[in-house]
């Protein structure tokens, strides 16, 4: 196919599984975060094919992108991600000649894409997948049921689960205090909007998942959550290193032992 979209809901690893693919196909190519339209996804990739855009409206930047790409191997792989609305395929296909491009979208229209793109829908993980990934690498018994029941108060949520299993693996929490914890967890929360964010995901208890994310966090040490916190406000896609010394304040062996720290829990 010469397109791929991942579609799925919050949550559940599309931009995960994008990763490990590009990673493990070992292509070239690049990664953006797509627009609002269009115009907008196009003018995203200016600056990872070198076009200078100074003085250029939008348009004028697109088309200078469209050029560029259909000199491009049809080898290379453009990763665009968090595609509002998969309408915009057809027409991105058209501008970007031969290059092939892998979709991660919350849209799971696919009536509307053109017969040369493949549709894959991402959901939940099924319990015995959701289970091995919440004890990879711990030690703990996948037949241990309270590891089932930590799966299910979290929805199979392949983001949550990863987070959780870091605390597993860590040997800072056995199954039974991390269950309870879940479902002790605080309500402080704006939980309706949570479960409207989720997309159909049943979450049995959706402060867990806050549990499950607010845990890994607390666990580091106060500078490196006050470094980490600007980071918070930028959009969910990779980041550049001088961009995340500006937002850090840290630089050398400050920001390797942050971002190591980081990495290790799985933030």
């Amino acid at each position: 196919s010469r397109a791929v979209v991942l579609s799925g809901g919050p949550g559940v690893g599309k931009s995960q599984l994008a990763a490990e693919y590009t990673y493990h196909s070992k292509r070239k190519g690049f990664w953006s975060a797509a627009g609002a339209d269009v115009t907008r996804t196009l003018a995203a990739l200016a600056s990872d094919l070198g076009i200078d855009q100074k003085d250029l409206t939008e348009e004028e930047i697109s088309r200078r992108v469209r050029r560029s790409l259909t000199s491009l191997s049809p080898k290379t792989l453009w990763v665009i991600d968090n595609l509002g609305n998969l309408d915009q395929v057809n027409a991105i296909l058209a501008a970007c000649g031969s290059v092939r491009l892998l979709v991660t979208s919350r849209d799971g229209r696919r009536e509307v894409l053109p017969p040369d793109a493949a549709f894959r829908p991402v959901g939940i993980l099924d319990p015995e997948p959701a289970v091995r990934l919440l004890c990879r690498g711990s030690g703990h018994d996948p037949a241990d049921p309270r590891l089932r029941q930590i799966a299910e108060e979290v929805g199979r949520l392949s983001s949550a689960l990863e987070m959780l299993a870091v605390g597993l693996r860590a040997g800072r929490q056995d199954p039974a205090s991390l269950l309870a914890e879940l479902r002790r967890a605080p309500t402080p929360v704006e939980l309706a909007r949570f479960q409207q964010a989720a997309e159909g995901a049943h979450i049995p208890n959706e402060q867990g998942v806050f549990a499950a994310i607010r845990g890994p966090l607390e666990t580091l040490l106060p500078d490196l959550r006050q470094s980490l916190s600007p980071v918070g406000y930028t959009a969910d896609l990779p980041l550049s290193l001088s961009f995340l010394k500006e937002l850090t304040g840290l630089d050398g062996d400050s920001l390797e032992r942050f971002l190591d720290e980081c990495a290790r829990r799985s933030i």
